[in-house]
């Protein structure tokens, strides 16, 4: 799988559903996105070493995150616990 674009990711983003998100992992790369709302502009802060935020530019609620060199730090992700705040 080849790093999606964010042409790609914006065509799934539109495409979601009321209460459903949107993963994409891409193994070469080892990035995780994940998707919570619909298309949106939003604004990306780093809140961890390699974790980005993306946030409402309207409504500061979180509307993504993007994790690089995913299994590097979650080795065996049974259940994630990842520090977001919900809204800047």
């Amino acid at each position: 799988m080849k790093y999606p674009t964010s042409n790609q990711l914006k065509k799934e983003e539109k495409n979601l559903g009321e209460g459903k998100i949107s993963v994409v992992y891409d193994r070469e790369s080892d990035i995780m996105h994940v998707s919570l709302r619909t298309h949106v502009k939003s604004e990306v802060k780093e809140v961890e070493e390699g974790i980005y935020a993306r946030y409402d530019v309207k409504t500061k609620q979180l509307v993504g995150f993007t994790i690089i060199n995913f299994l590097k730090k979650f080795p065996e992700p049974k259940e994630i616990m990842i520090p977001i705040q919900q809204t800047i």
